[in-house]
């Protein structure tokens, strides 16, 4: 699935000046991906970045924990 959000709390709409939309979701309902059947997101987006460095790493620590989230390995 293609994660269109940032899971965080904080973070700043600051980072992305003159953006018309931005997307952020409560930390908690990255459960709801196991409900959907998720088994796997990207993050590769042009809403990634709505909420700044601290947005991403939230989300990035959210899909962890949710076991969603794998970054790819170098061979």
């Amino acid at each position: 699935m293609n994660n269109e959000f940032t899971y965080a709390e904080g973070g700043s709409v600051e980072a992305v000046p003159g953006k018309a939309y931005t997307f952020r979701a409560d930390p908690g309902d990255v459960e709801l991906l196991s409900v959907f059947g998720t088994d796997a997101v990207t993050l590769a987006n042009n809403h990634v970045y709505d909420y700044g460095e601290e947005g991403l790493l939230s989300t990035l620590d959210c899909l962890r924990k949710a076991e969603k989230y794998q970054p790819a390995e170098r061979p």
